[in-house]
């Protein structure tokens, strides 16, 4: 039993250099997808790609260089050159191609075309093209976020964005917001095992995490092999589906009852702006009134408690004063 493979990364659409390394441009990327003459040198005997869905890659790469230079950031300068543009996602199928059974792989290939639909809307999955001429069957897929503005929204389709966004609106610190974004990261591995790689046979971690040695993971592979024949379905499918999919709707449920709790944080918030609001203005009124008082432009106003004690005084002393007349 192989183990699953699923990557995804943002680029810009001029490329950048991050630890003396340059990282390529959304165009590279994009006829790297294409199999463009140039970018493709890893590849012995470059092949066309096979479409799947959406337009060709090369048209998209235009279309995201003119979105790049209408870009601005809070203070009105252009982000042309450092904007993130493209979301690109990588799929592969565990088995060589030498190996693997073509029905297997087109089936692997609609449930990894039907996850990136559902996932990141179909809106906004752009092309997808599978690759045909490496070692390995493998899926590009292009997404693009929404525009807001004049930047682009990739909090509402990168996994890992959003739950830092997410997290920087609570205010949460900056490590708060990198764990929030590797544990979204993690449960996109989680929901891709679910949904698509469970299905194929494929394990949610490699040998190398579980620090199995190369003996136990080729008995691994054996007994997985087995079951599957007999049963018609895959090891993990009997063992780890219902611990995933239960992981991840906990996650799901831990997710709004966060959110409940800062609606009501919220609400309580808006009630005790109100109270202090009222406080406020009642302790205007006083003051204005003991300045009027003060400037002896208003009666000195006596609280009622005192003035009866005044009225039972007085009246005592008058008693007291017929008393002594008569």
């Amino acid at each position: 039993m192989q183990h699953q493979f699923a990557h995804i990364e943002l680029w810009t659409a001029a490329g950048s250099q991050r630890a003396g390394k340059k990282r390529w441009s959304a165009r590279q990327i994009l006829e790297e997808m294409s199999r463009a003459p140039g970018a493709c040198d890893h590849v012995e005997r470059p092949a066309a790609p096979v479409h799947l869905f959406g337009c060709a890659p090369m048209e998209l790469a235009d279309e995201l260089e003119m979105t790049a230079a209408d870009l601005r950031d809070s203070r009105g300068r252009s982000t042309s050159g450092r904007a993130r543009v493209l979301l690109a996602a990588v799929y592969s199928f565990p088995t060589p191609r030498s190996e693997a059974r073509r029905e297997e792989e087109a089936s692997w290939a609609r449930d990894v075309l039907a996850f990136n639909l559902r996932f990141f809307g179909e809106k906004n999955v752009r092309s997808v093209v599978a690759h045909t001429d490496e070692t390995f069957f493998h899926i590009h897929v292009a997404v693009t976020a929404p525009r807001i503005g004049n930047r682009l929204a990739w909090e509402e389709v990168h996994p890992g964005l959003a739950a830092e966004s997410g997290a920087a609106s609570v205010g949460a610190s900056p490590k708060a917001r990198k764990t929030a974004y590797m544990s979204a990261m993690r449960s996109f591995q989680d929901r891709y095992f679910s949904e698509v790689a469970v299905k194929h046979g494929q394990s949610r971690i490699g040998p190398r995490r579980r620090r199995l040695d190369r003996g136990e993971w080729h008995a691994e592979q054996r007994v997985s092999a087995m079951l599957k024949k007999a049963a018609g379905r895959p090891l993990e499918d009997v063992l780890s589906a219902d611990y995933w999919r239960s992981r991840f709707e906990r996650a799901e449920r831990e997710k709004a009852a966060a959110i409940q709790r800062a609606n009501a944080a919220e609400r309580q918030a808006a009630k005790l702006k109100r109270q202090v609001i009222r406080l406020l203005k009642k302790l205007k009124k006083f003051v204005l009134l003991r300045v009027r008082v003060i400037r002896k432009e208003a009666p000195i106003l006596t609280p009622p408690r005192i003035r009866d004690r005044e009225r039972i005084r007085e009246f005592q002393r008058t008693n007291t004063r017929n008393r002594g007349m008569v």
